[in-house]
């Protein structure tokens, strides 16, 4: 009994130690279960969430009101932002400093710099990340003065190519401890730029090296230098800054020195950098501003006449205080010419100024698809639908040209090309990529996206296709439709419009204008103009003065210029060339006569002019439609030297014998009829019919009279209409009683 009763806890242990495992066992399957079932999960859901942002803009320079501005801007943003305990999902305010030009920032107050550099450090910014944004929109640009201390107060600092950062010291005459002490404390609270580097940039008179050890990369002064080099620490040594030179990093420096995680080309690729939405850092909530605006219907046929009307029409309204353009795509195809110059002028809109807004409630194909693209905001129909060109497809060569014009696009409005050009190459292959670091997703196609810096962190997640169009459902899961409105008034509902829009249609006067210009730029209408103008000028040349035949020839010259620059081929620059070139050559006609630079300049500057004007690319075609267009660019310049050589013809035979030239010019008296009048002619004074055939010398200028020296004898001489200088050989031609007519000899 004892036995078995010393038997049963052992017995009893081991059930308990069986229970146990089998417990264990259950968990380790169910945690196992869990893991595969998150395993099968999408493994970039999480990352699909992107942060939360916002745009500030920071005015240069820096004033107090600029600076209270912004703090109490930082303050509501705080407020509106979702507060967030992970650091590395934190909200992000962007600061973006208006560097214009290389000294942008120069000027700025250091007590107004100082106390927003103080907000930017202090505790109230604590649940957001803050980035000091310096772009550089295609030029060189510079933060300099003491803005820069507001910019290394952010946690991060953001910079375009072309893009630089220092001179904070340029307003100080005399650098006081005190404004050292100021950029040396912010400095070390944030050490967003290693402190030495910060009084580089404030002061000419320190000496700043970058050292490279064995271990580390140090940023150090003169002396410390010394030290180094004494101890053999320093490996390589690089000068920054010497006596009398303040530091100034460009944004390639900061990449290298790895003061900035890598450079940005736009908002756009700032806020994929920061893991931000796309429309984070747009300057101006949709529902944040009274907007003033304008809507047209775009026509069923859209060619270039329209575009010209549409983009006159526009800059009109934006004059008068309009800041939102609203276009209405309907079913509709445009001359592809036509659409991307639109497309061109749309993108190249400020949309801190004027706000572009595309609704597309029909089938918008091809090129005007891209007109659609190049708006700020795109807005769907239920119906509305971005189709490819069915008809006629574009040759290799207008496709060459177009992928050019839509880069430049998609570059403005800091998009992918990918997508406008699939509205226009039936051939284009174009797919969704993912980024695997921010789950952000972009439309690619091959070409654009072996282009990406950081191509190999983008995943192709799917096929785009796009031969049936895209309809209002596919355009908003591709991220290109703001919303879907099916009637105008939800339009305005959405941006909260106070007044209902303009309707910006053309009038009747409008449509007669269009259509005379039209009639006007024909190449053969203009061909005539130009000649017939010419042929009016060589008339004027023959009786000088501003005569009727001068006025017809300006008023024809005019209706060409004024024709073709309301179809869009001739602006400003042409016109001005042509009338520097007209005054050129009237230089060399009547004030340093010959033919010499002025003359020559003044005819290759007239005709460049003409040329230019009736073509839609600037000198030298480049595409075979382009060599197609030329010959008909070059007609008006036939028709000038036409108008020359019958203007020639005319003013020798046929003028002088018409009665409505007679009317505007002085006739030289009849010679004498012996057989009617049967005595001398009263209106002759003298008979120099004797000098017929003789030689002379030009005794003052022929302009075209003038007085000439004939056998020893001064008389009044008058030439065919040319111009002889003084001391010119002459010979008479002609001498009808006291007329006497030469011409030179050479």
């Amino acid at each position: 009994m004892k036995n078995d009763q010393d038997s049963n806890p052992p017995r009893r242990l081991s059930h308990q130690r069986l229970t146990a495992c089998i417990m264990v066992l259950l968990a380790w399957v169910g945690a196992s279960a869990a893991v595969a079932a998150g395993a099968q999960a999408d493994p970039t859901e999480e990352e699909i969430i992107l942060r939360d942002g916002m745009l500030i803009q920071v005015s240069l320079p820096l004033t107090a009101k600029v600076a209270s501005e912004t703090i109490a801007q930082l303050r509501d943003a705080v407020a509106s932002l979702p507060v967030v305990v992970d650091a590395d999902k934190r909200a992000v305010i962007v600061l973006e400093f208006d560097t214009e030009t290389e000294n942008s920032g120069q000027g700025s107050d250091l007590g107004a710099s100082f106390s927003l550099a103080e907000f930017l450090v202090g505790g109230e910014l604590n649940a957001v990340r803050t980035v000091a944004y310096l772009p550089a929109k295609e030029k060189k640009t510079a933060l300099t003065g003491h803005a820069i201390l507001a910019a290394i107060s952010c946690n991060e600092i953001a910079m375009e190519q072309g893009a630089s950062i220092g001179n904070a010291g340029v307003d100080v005459k005399t650098l006081q401890p005190y404004i050292r002490d100021m950029y040396r404390g912010i400095a070390e609270q944030r050490l967003t730029l290693p402190v030495p580097i910060v009084v580089g940039m404030l002061d000419a008179d320190t000496r700043l090296y970058r050292v490279n050890t064995a271990n580390e990369t140090l940023y150090v002064y003169g002396d410390e230098l010394e030290k180094l080099e004494a101890a053999g620490k320093a490996d390589e040594t690089t000068t920054l800054s010497g006596r009398g030179e303040m530091l100034k990093l460009s944004s390639d420096q900061m990449v290298d020195f790895r003061l900035i995680r890598q450079r940005t080309g736009s908002r756009a690729d700032l806020a994929h950098q920061l893991g931000l939405n796309p429309t984070a850092l747009e300057p101006v909530a949709a529902d944040e501003r009274n907007w003033v605006a304008v809507r047209s219907t775009l026509p069923t046929i859209l060619d270039r006449s329209n575009v010209s009307w549409l983009t006159r029409s526009i800059k009109s309204k934006l004059a008068s205080g309009t800041d939102m353009v609203i276009l209405e795509f309907g079913d509709m195809q445009a001359d592809w010419n036509a659409a991307l110059r639109l497309a061109e002028y749309l993108a190249a809109l400020d949309p801190e100024s004027c706000r572009t807004v595309a609704w597309v409630k029909g089938n918008c194909r091809g090129s005007a698809g891209v007109a659609a693209l190049a708006c700020d905001h795109v807005i769907f129909g239920p119906r509305g639908v971005l189709g490819q060109t069915e008809d006629d497809p574009p040759t290799p060569d207008q496709l060459e040209t177009m992928e050019r014009t839509i880069k430049s696009v998609a570059s403005q409005k800091d998009s992918d090309r990918s997508l406008m050009m699939a509205l226009v190459n039936p051939n284009m292959v174009i797919s969704r990529y993912r980024s695997a670091k921010t789950g952000k997703e972009r439309i690619l196609g091959r070409a654009e996206h072996e282009e990406l810096v950081d191509a190999r962190d983008w995943v192709r997640v799917a096929p785009v296709e796009v031969a049936a169009g895209i309809d209002s459902a596919q355009a908003e899961s591709l991220d290109i439709a703001r919303t879907v409105a099916s009637s105008p008034e939800v339009i305005d509902a959405y941006y909260q419009l106070e007044t209902a829009p303009v309707s910006l249609q053309a009038t009747s006067a409008d449509k007669f204008i269009d259509g005379l210009a039209g009639f006007l730029t024909d190449p053969l209408v203009s061909t005539f103009l130009v000649m017939f103008a010419f042929i009016c000028f060589m008339n004027e040349l023959s009786a000088p003065g501003l005569g009727a035949f001068g006025f017809l020839g300006l008023l024809l010259l005019t209706a060409f210029f004024w024709s073709h620059y309301l179809d869009g081929s001739a602006a400003w620059f042409e016109i001005l060339l042509f009338i520097v070139g007209a005054l050129f050559l009237a230089i060399e006609l009547f004030v340093v006569p010959g033919f010499g630079l002025f003359g020559i300049g003044g005819i290759v500057m007239m005709l460049m002019a003409l040329v230019m004007a009736g073509q839609s690319f600037v000198v030298i075609p480049t595409t075979d439609e382009q060599f197609e267009e030329l010959p008909k660019s070059l007609l008006p310049i036939l028709g000038a030297f036409a108008g020359i050589a019958v203007g020639a013809v005319i003013l020798k035979n046929v003028l002088p014998n018409t009665p409505l030239f007679r009317m505007f010019t002085l006739q030289p008296p009849k010679p004498r009829d012996e057989q009617l009048l049967g005595g001398s002619d009263p209106e002759a004074t003298a008979d120099w019919s004797h000098l017929m055939g003789r030689k002379g010398t030009v005794v003052t200028r022929l302009m075209p009279s003038g007085k000439a020296k004939i056998d020893g004898k001064v008389y009044d001489v008058i030439t065919d209409g040319q111009v002889v200088q003084k001391g010119g050989k002459i010979e008479v031609i002609e001498a009808i009683a006291n007329r006497v007519v030469v011409r030179p000899i050479d």
